[in-house]
């Protein structure tokens, strides 16, 4: 009986944050010397990631590589008592307004940006609302993409442990399926703006 060799998910986060990081930064740097547009760059990345997917999920099925999930369900690390509470609206200003009635001619000014600080507020309010659940919903993303998809894959490591052009295959067909839709979308995106 042959052994399975297992790889831990917190290994596969490391390795894919260096991965991730790596591809911004070359692609920073490549920006240095001749700048590129947003598609250009998308592009870039995209195809660095999907490439390192590629090789990634090949090495992981030709050793017959298992993936041992150490980190749990991603909602089991998300605290929502801990999150900001933005359900309370916006705030009561209601008492300054009535507090300001004895202020005469001169001060429209002041009004201005007491109305103009109130709309930074909800407008702030709004963004940061808006970018917490951004942030949460692209942690979903990536963590379906690279462990609950990437172990789909690597079921398939026993059957193509040693042999090169099975795991080859199976890669190359689970890195189209999990890159083409970024694809897609960026292409779509790039023709709409054109």
């Amino acid at each position: 009986m042959t052994t399975r060799h297992y790889i831990f998910s917190k290994t596969v986060v490391v390795l894919i944050s260096f991965v991730i990081l790596f591809s911004f930064g070359f692609d920073y740097f490549l920006n240095l010397k001749t700048p590129h547009a947003l598609y250009e760059n998308a592009l870039f990345i995209l195809s660095f990631l999907a490439c390192t997917l590629f090789v990634l999920m090949g090495c992981g099925l030709y050793f017959g590589l298992k993936l041992k999930d150490n980190i749990g369900k991603l909602t089991d690390h998300i605290d929502i008592k801990k999150l900001p509470d933005f359900s309370g609206g916006t705030p009561d200003v209601s008492e300054l307004i009535e507090n300001m009635g004895g202020i005469v001619e001169g001060l429209g000014g002041f009004l201005f940006a007491i109305l103009a600080a109130i709309i930074l507020i909800v407008f702030g309010w709004a963004i940061v609302l808006v970018s917490w659940y951004l942030i949460i919903f692209l942690a979903a993303i990536l963590y379906w993409i690279f462990f609950r998809a990437i172990r789909l894959v690597l079921k398939y490591s026993m059957q193509c442990k040693g042999n090169v052009l099975l795991s080859l295959q199976y890669s190359l067909v689970y890195t189209f399926l999990y890159s083409s839709w970024m694809y897609g979308i960026i292409f779509t995106l790039h023709y709409i703006q054109h």
